[in-house]
């Protein structure tokens, strides 16, 4: 991407964004989430949504209720995203849950997220931790 910093000096611009006014984990947070916030009140630090195969929402299948109100929600329609399913054919899956946590929550609600109810199907879970000490913004120029 951009050049690496060299000098202490650089490496300061790297932590802050907006003249030092803003981390790039708070940026992350207004941009990307609109200012999502934890349950508990906190600013959130993750980012959990749970998807299902789209056929479990079908009539005979285990969250069929969740699917009659999802199509009643939305005009009848429910909106897919395609995942790779095992054959390395695209499945569709169904959005069940978004979830904001806060830092001191984070712990929490990954444990949930891993850990789907007894019954439920297979639930595919994506986890978006934005921007951190392990993925630096690089920005020098």
């Amino acid at each position: 991407m951009g050049k690496e910093a060299k000098t202490k000096s650089d490496r300061r611009h790297l932590k802050k964004l907006f003249n030092g006014r803003h981390t790039a984990e708070e940026v992350h947070q207004q941009v990307a989430w609109g200012g999502a916030r934890c349950l508990c009140g906190g600013a959130a630090a993750i980012r959990i949504r749970l998807f299902s195969d789209a056929r479990e929402l079908l009539p005979g299948g285990k969250l069929e209720a969740l699917g009659a109100q999802m199509a009643f929600a939305n005009g009848g329609q429910v909106p897919c995203v395609d995942f790779k399913g095992a054959s390395g054919q695209p499945v569709k899956h169904v959005r069940i849950s978004d979830v904001y946590a806060c830092k001191r929550c984070q712990t929490t609600a990954e444990r949930s997220a891993a850990h789907p109810p007894h019954g439920w199907p297979e639930l595919v879970v994506e986890i978006d931790r934005g921007p951190g000490p392990d993925k630096p913004i690089v920005a020098v120029g």
